[in-house]
């Protein structure tokens, strides 16, 4: 995946865009609808929007420095593993909101281990990002071998 540093930086300008429309658009529907449930979710939403607006600066961080290859992609799992974080905790609190309408209670017990489920997510997501930039960097030095082959074969 060879983004352009701009790419990234529009890609995520318009991630910020349709996070600031969805949440807009919720107020209408909210203002349209004046039901409970709706107001609710909308005001859950209002509350909670920082938490993907957070999460998306992670992510782009992230995305950022993986364009740039090693040693700079080394800062990309954690960024990723804190953007990660961001969203599994708007997805407790969902759950938790949505669970005052079905009484099923796991937002209260999510919402109790939420701090392990964020250690748990950071160090999986760390892990696995590690794994993605070690695999690339593979990949990098492979297509340099080959080339090089390549290039001695052309010369003999």
């Amino acid at each position: 995946m060879a983004r352009s540093a701009a790419g990234i930086i529009i890609s995520w300008f318009f991630t910020l865009l349709a996070i600031i429309v969805l949440v807009l658009l919720a107020n209408f529907v909210a203002y349209a609808l004046p039901n409970p449930i709706v107001l609710d979710l909308v005001a859950f939403l209002n509350g909670n929007v920082w938490l993907l607006i957070i999460s998306s600066i992670f992510f782009y961080l992230g995305a950022l420095f993986y364009k740039y290859g090693f040693p700079v992609n080394i800062l990309t799992p954690p960024f990723d593993g804190v953007g990660s974080v961001f969203i599994v905790a708007f997805l407790i609190n969902l759950v938790e909101v949505t669970d005052a309408y079905s009484g099923i209670g796991v937002g209260y017990v999510l919402k109790s281990y939420s701090f392990i489920i964020y250690i748990v997510v950071f160090i999986l997501v760390v892990l696995l990002g590690y794994v993605a930039v070690a695999q690339r960097q593979q990949r990098v030095k492979e297509h340099k071998m080959r080339k090089e082959r390549h290039i001695d074969n052309r010369h003999h």
